[in-house]
């Protein structure tokens, strides 16, 4: 049992032996190596250095290895080998432990392009020549790698976080010249890339979220110079792309809904300024275009239905301001046109029919029966019968329909119109010279002063209007005839205009024959909005 225990202590001894004189071999190896020349010298130290080694290996034998000192034995061996220690002990530090503990007790310093800084790794302070510092951090073999601060000519901090190959890459913060902060995130090849904030000189934030390649991308904020908040949603490549809601200076919602390169595209919601929803649908290029809502502010009115470039174009509808449909139909170029349905404010169908640049298409009714009319036209209405003809006043429309009677087997048909001020579909102005209407309508073919018909006196009797003069002027429309009632011979204004024409000349429309004319304009197909995903960006 001893013997194997003093077996395992001398394998011990050994092992730590060997270990401890391992290095110092290695060490006494490489100076070998590196005065191995073909010359007297080399081969003096090669054999010199070979006897030490041979000579350190082996075990002392006698007294002669040993040096007698009062009471204490040295062995010689011993004695070599610290001398051998204290001589090399100046290559190992300048080799090894200078390099390892230079930016660990102390930082070098290094002026730019210096030979030995390429082979330097740790902490260092890089200067230019005029030994202005420019640089202090990690460096590895010549590159900023690690964590560091980089400083301008100036001595003004530029950049403080981590670095890759003397660029920024990695979380770092980056300063205006103010000393403010101008950046604080992630960074990849000198650009933001990734989560960062980017902040003004003045110290307001800009934007916060994500960027790619230096620019916005990705999920983020964008902030306006008061501080509230300009746009919140996606962005790609710097612009508003995807989902996203929009806001004024003031933080008021303007815009909710999807966005395509910085327009409005797709499904969204506009808003006015006091949060009240202005539409609510589809957009392309920015505007409205396709199947959506608009609302107008103060009950002006709403609408709800297809737009495009901005304009009511397609199925749609019109309410007021409690939701009250005021309109349901076709829209086209942002005005009423085709066919469509008009509501009252009681919400009762007051019209079905032909609707033209945002109102009644009257002049498409005249020549249809009466029968014809009355289909379209569902507002109540007053029936005044003349002596040879009868007239129907729609107090919703501000007009006056005139019929002849029936002849045989002809029904009653519609003669003429008479408008009011408060309608006015040919938008002539109120106070209109001579010179001006004919320039617009021709020459005047009529023109009397105030011998009055049944029906004139039945017009001014609804408008409460008893003119001491009135002065009509009549002129050729293309088939119609156009007919202004001035109130007085100064021309200064009308009070309403007729547009007719004589029955026996009319050639009645079919509905798909008016619908036809309205819509070869514009290939409806085209306004089919789909959205435009950002892998379709290429």
């Amino acid at each position: 049992m001893m013997d194997k225990i003093i077996s395992i202590l001398k394998y011990i001894v050994n092992v730590a032996k060997a270990s401890l004189i391992r290095p110092f071999r290695k060490m006494f190896m490489e100076i070998r190596k590196k005065l191995m020349v073909k010359t007297a010298v080399g081969k003096f130290v090669r054999g010199f250095m070979t006897k030490v080694g041979a000579y350190l290996a082996g075990k002392p034998s006698s007294l002669k290895d040993y040096f007698g000192f009062k009471r204490y034995w040295i062995a010689k061996k011993l004695v070599l080998f610290i001398i051998i220690i204290i001589v090399c002990l100046p290559f190992a530090y300048s080799k090894w432990l200078k390099p390892y503990l230079m930016g660990k007790l102390w930082i070098p310093t290094f002026v730019i392009n210096e030979d030995n800084f390429a082979l330097y790794k740790g902490k260092a302070k890089l200067v230019t020549k005029g030994r202005y510092m420019i640089y202090n951090g990690d460096v590895e073999e010549g590159n900023c790698t690690g964590t560091g601060f980089l400083y301008d000519y100036d001595g003004n901090l530029v950049y403080m976080g981590e670095f890759l190959l003397n660029e920024y890459s990695g979380f770092g913060e980056l300063y205006h010249k103010n000393g403010k902060l101008k950046y604080k995130g992630q960074f990849l090849a000198n650009t933001y890339n990734g989560e960062g904030t980017l902040y003004s000189e003045t110290g307001e934030i800009i934007y916060k979220g994500n960027f790619a390649n230096g620019q916005y991308d990705g999920n983020g904020t964008l902030y306006a110079d008061s501080g509230k908040v300009l746009y919140e949603g996606e962005f790609s490549k710097g612009r508003y792309h995807g989902n996203g809601m929009l806001y004024n200076d003031q933080g008021n919602l303007l815009y909710k809904g999807q966005f395509y390169q910085g327009v409005y595209e797709g499904q969204g919601e506009l808003y006015y300024l006091n949060g009240v929803r202005a539409y609510s649908g589809q957009f392309h290029q920015g505007v409205y275009e396709g199947q959506g809502e608009l609302y107008y502010l103060n009950g002006a009115r709403a609408y709800s239905g297809q737009l495009f470039r901005g304009f009511f174009h397609g199925e749609g509808t019109i309410f007021t301001e409690e939701d009250k449909m005021k309109y349901k139909g076709n829209f086209k170029n942002g005005i009423f046109s085709g066919i469509g349905t008009l509501y009252s404010d009681m919400e009762k169908e007051i019209f079905t029919g032909y609707i033209k640049n945002d109102t009644i298409d009257y002049f498409a009714y005249l020549g249809e029966t009466v029968d014809e009319i009355k289909k379209a036209f569902l507002a109540e209405n007053e029936v005044i019968m003349g002596l040879v003809e009868f007239y129907q006043y729609y107090h919703d429309f501000g007009s006056i329909f005139t019929f002849s009677y029936a002849i045989e087997d002809e029904p009653p048909k519609l003669k003429s119109i008479l408008f009011f001020e408060g309608n006015n579909p040919l938008n002539i102005d109120r106070d209109v010279s001579l010179e001006e209407l004919e320039h617009s309508f021709g020459e005047c073919t009529k023109q009397r002063y105030k011998s009055l018909t049944e029906k004139e006196f039945f017009v001014l009797s609804k408008i409460q209007k008893d003119p001491e003069q009135l002065y009509i002027r009549s002129f050729k429309l293309d088939d119609y005839e156009l007919t202004l009632y001035y109130e007085e011979k100064s021309d200064s204004s009308y009070l309403f205009y007729e547009v007719g024409r004589e029955v026996n000349e009319n050639i009645p429309r079919e509905a798909e024959e008016y619908i036809e004319e309205y819509t070869d304009e514009y290939d409806y197909s085209d306004f089919d909005i789909e959205y435009i995903d950002e892998s379709d960006l290429d």
